[in-house]
């Protein structure tokens, strides 16, 4: 059985990953620009500390 939402996002993947035409290095140029285009919607986040558990 396919999960209907996990094959959608493997298709749009390989959508994705043609249009550079299988360069990677393309891929990643054309992945940064889109995320450039799109940086008034990223969210960062600050590391958090994690407790203490006083095991060394």
């Amino acid at each position: 059985m396919t999960d209907p939402i996990v094959a959608e996002v493997r298709r749009i993947r390989k959508e994705i990953e043609a249009e550079p035409g299988g360069d990677w290095d393309a891929l990643e140029r054309h992945l940064m620009e889109s995320q450039k285009k799109r940086s008034d919607n990223l969210m960062t986040y600050s590391p958090k500390r994690l407790p203490d558990r006083g095991i060394a």
